[in-house]
């Protein structure tokens, strides 16, 4: 029995939220995976050739002999010498295929990492080994690999020809047409084979673009089709360009916020369309010449948004399923770079270096220019990505800074990546990860997916040891929560973000949940109120500590963090009980950190509990140098009043319905 069948009051609210179009191109691929020969008509293809075309990316651009890349030439010698053995590294975990054959449906792996395989992202690492070692050996690699897929994945069976696996794996060959070109003259009759099967992936592709998933998975769908016409020679090519091209105008125009972030609120996937894009305007410009005012301008605004949220280091925020080690793969400081050559605007060049995305992609005389233009800044002033729904609270010249959570889970018909986290926050101090959100440990259904997406990972509040909004499965949301009161100055003075959801709204208690967070120099206050008309609620706010961290009480109502080069302090009230726990597995998990797909940390979290009714206040403040001193807390009927001493000085702030006030 699926896991979906087990709750299906939750399937009929997560099919509430999507729309007519998607049931029915979900329900139209099923038919046609079961239809056989009829099915399989439409991977049906004349035959193509490579056509002569400019390259994405170029092993010719870079240097063997440069330092920098050393370390990853070294890396990618050991990737190549395991797969000649058949060994392959995907989501830090390996797997040996026995025999020497590659089993592309194995079941000794889970579902992701046969993807991952499917991808045929290893390409780049054989093209690099062919320019470092200048022997054939990635070549041979390549075409029995390719062989071996085509010979095991007749059309339309198994996951091989999933549309979002199609359009990776077009793509990445594409990249080896050229790239292994000389190679592909002289033997044309693989050279015949892959040319026939990549026609034959691109017509299914174009006949099933994943209108039931929509997001970024449609976008790497257009990405192929758009790649696939202009490097081949096919009758289709021109309908496959025209296709391809409208349809991402329009995902554009909706997946990009005006604010600039990607529309699923997820970071490392905000970065991987942005790649994405970059990818689709270099090819573009080089193959057509043509360049679109509305991809560029998507662009633009993709980088300014990452600009807004990077955190201290070049960091990017943990928020929801971004990993390091999935999607996309790229650092943000390379992508601001690859950016800044795209646009040609030195105002993104804020590291001096160039990643390996960057190298391969842009000629040495591109680098040239790159090097020769003033470096900038980043970010130092606070900001409020308000369409996409994040603040960003900056001080110390940017050298800290806290970024919360104050939007809705997930675009309402894609909820893949949401998790239970509304106002949830992280927070740097230098470059060094202090609160943390607990990340993405895998994709597949069962007890560390829904711990990881639970609101008990999150630095924020959970009522009745009850999710704020319904995660289940891999990919799945019922009911959930929705941002109520949103509000936020960051200007001079006391800089205040203000928000709530409705999560718990379906709890017998009928609860909400407000917080507020004010930014001091040297500390932030955090503010929770818990409105519950329907009587007592438990109440239970978590702090996760990065695992190379740990709290000590260091007096009577402070935790010190211990292991940074300065002071932090959290100075919780309004809580009858504190607890730490660290890395526990049952009765359910808590205290885990996942910064990689496949890899967990133990980390300890700070559990801070309340119980009441009508109307809980609590909360903490976080002070950098020393711990807050809080000489007066005053619930009153229309505002809370907080009194903070320290540094022979009294700061009184007033939290009411007009926001934060501050008074000395």
């Amino acid at each position: 029995m699926s896991f979906h069948v087990l709750q299906p009051r939750k399937v009929l609210w997560t099919l509430r939220f999507l729309t007519a179009k998607q049931i029915f191109w979900r329900l139209r691929r099923k038919i046609i995976q079961r239809a056989g020969p009829l099915g399989r008509k439409l991977a049906a293809a004349d035959r193509a050739a490579a056509a002569r075309f400019r390259p994405l990316l170029a092993t010719n651009r870079i240097s063997v002999e440069d330092r920098s890349m050393q370390a990853v030439l070294a890396d990618n010698a050991i990737i190549v010498q395991d797969m000649a053995a058949r060994t392959f590294h995907f989501l830090n975990c390996s797997h040996t295929f026995p025999g020497g054959r590659v089993d592309w449906h194995s079941g000794a792996v889970n579902q992701l990492w046969r993807y991952q395989l499917h991808y045929f992202s290893f390409v780049q690492d054989l093209l690099l080994h062919t320019k470092a070692t200048g022997s054939n050996s990635g070549y041979e690699q390549f075409k029995a690999l390719a062989h071996s897929w085509i010979q095991a994945n007749p059309p339309l069976r198994g996951d091989g020809w999933h549309p979002y696996n199609i359009s990776l794996r077009i793509v990445n060959w594409i990249h080896a047409l050229h790239g292994f070109r000389d190679y592909l003259a002289s033997d044309p009759e693989f050279s015949e084979v892959s040319t026939h099967s990549l026609a034959r992936q691109a017509g299914y592709l174009s006949r099933d673009l994943e209108f039931d998933v929509r997001g970024n998975h449609l976008l790497k769908n257009l990405k192929a089709l758009i790649f696939y016409s202009l490097a081949l020679r096919d009758t289709r090519a021109e309908h496959y360009f025209n296709l391809a091209v409208g349809w991402l105008e329009s995902e554009c125009a909706e997946q990009v916020l005006t604010d600039g972030g990607h529309f699923e609120r997820t970071p490392g996937y905000h970065v991987d369309v942005l790649a994405d894009l970059l990818d689709i305007g270099l090819f573009l410009r080089r193959n057509r010449s043509i360049s679109y005012d509305w991809l560029d301008g998507s662009v633009r605004r993709m980088l300014e948004w990452l600009l807004e949220i990077m955190m201290p280091g070049g960091n990017l925020p943990g928020i929801k399923d971004t990993s390091g080690s999935g999607p996309p793969g790229v650092a943000c400081l390379d992508i601001l770079a690859s950016g800044a050559l795209y646009l040609q605007d030195p105002a993104y060049k804020v590291t001096p270096d160039l990643g390996l995305y960057t190298l391969l992609r842009f000629d040495k005389a591109e680098q040239g220019r790159y090097a020769n233009w003033l470096l900038h800044k980043t970010q130092s002033r606070s900001s409020m990505l308000a369409s996409s729904g994040f603040a960003v609270m900056r001080q110390n010249q940017g050298r800290d800074a806290l970024v919360v959570d104050i939007g809705k889970p997930c675009p309402d018909y894609l909820p893949a990546h949401a998790h239970a986290d509304m106002l949830s926050f992280e927070l740097y101090i230098g470059d060094r990860p202090v609160l943390v959100d607990s990340g993405v440990f895998e994709y597949a259904p069962g007890t560390w997916r829904d711990y990881f997406r639970s609101t008990r990972a999150h630095n924020t509040v959970a009522l009745e040891d009850r999710n704020q909004s319904e995660v289940y499965g891999s990919f799945r949301v019922a009911r959930r929560a929705r941002p109520l009161q949103p509000g936020w100055s960051l200007d001079n003075g006391v800089q205040w973000v203000r928000a709530g959801h409705d999560g718990y709204g379906r709890l017998p208690q009928n609860a909400e949940h407000v917080r507020t967070i004010a930014m001091l120099p040297g500390c932030w206050i955090v503010l929770d109120m818990v409105s519950a008309n329907g009587g007592p609620v438990d109440a239970a706010s978590y702090l996760h500590l990065h695992p190379d961290l740990q709290f000590a009480k260091d007096r009577e109502s402070a935790w010190r963090i211990e292991g940074l080069d300065t002071d932090v302090w959290v100075t919780p009230w309004g809580f009858h009980t504190e607890t730490l726990v660290k890395g526990r597995a049952d009765p359910q998990p808590q205290g885990w950190y996942s910064s990689e797909f496949g890899v967990r940390q133990p980390n300890w979290v700070l559990t801070l509990l309340q119980h009441g009714s009508r109307r809980l206040l609590f909360g903490y403040v976080i002070a950098i140098g020393r711990p807050a001193e809080i000489d007066r807390l005053e619930n009153r009927h229309t505002e809370v009043v907080m009194s903070l001493g320290g540094a022979g000085r009294l700061t009184n702030l007033h939290f009411n319905q007009e926001g934060v006030s501050l008074e000395q």
